[in-house]
């Protein structure tokens, strides 16, 4: 999708039986309170899941409850990736090996923000949850704090700027 296309995303048509890699309700609440709330270790999460042995759990060890998670899709926005490697400076003296971290090349997946964003806005979910409206919030000492993208500097700029020459 270009990013030039200016027209309002078309809503999704969404399945609220359809929890994906999750397979059901249960096995999304699990991962999100597993992973995302309480952020378990691998460990932990195995021993959660031989605690509830027996009982019908969507999931038998973190492994599994990884690859629900990995099989997450952001609809139509496809995985792009890149690699990386350190190649800066080491002053290298033959006591000192080179750290590992510096001689490995690390491959980066992401999703593209702005699809994400785009198909965030598409998601009937948040039509009445998103504040278009840029704010300060101030703490009690009258000091500013930036904790969203519509509380700061940068997006009361992008509303209230006026163009610096006007032609009538």
């Amino acid at each position: 999708m270009p990013r030039e296309q200016q027209h309002p995303p078309q809503p999704l048509d969404i399945d609220p039986t359809d929890w994906g890699a999750f397979k059901s309700k249960e096995g999304f609440e699990i991962a999100e309170l597993a992973y995302h709330k309480a952020h378990m270790s691998e460990g932990n999460i195995d021993n959660l899941f031989k605690i509830c042995s027996g009982r019908q759990v969507p999931f038998s060890n973190h492994n599994e409850l990884y690859a629900a998670i990995d099989g997450i899709t952001a609809r139509g926005v496809p995985w792009q990736s890149f690699s990386i490697k350190y190649r800066g400076m080491y002053r290298n003296n033959s006591d000192v090996p080179q750290p590992k971290w510096m001689l490995d090349t690390y491959k980066i997946f992401y999703h593209d923000p702005w699809l994400i964003v785009h198909e965030m806005l598409a998601n009937p979910d948040f039509k009445d949850g998103i504040n278009f409206a840029p704010y300060y919030v101030f703490d009690k000492d009258g000091i500013c704090r930036y904790q969203h993208l519509i509380s700061g500097d940068w997006a009361w700029e992008q509303v209230v700027s006026f163009p610096t020459s006007l032609s009538y």
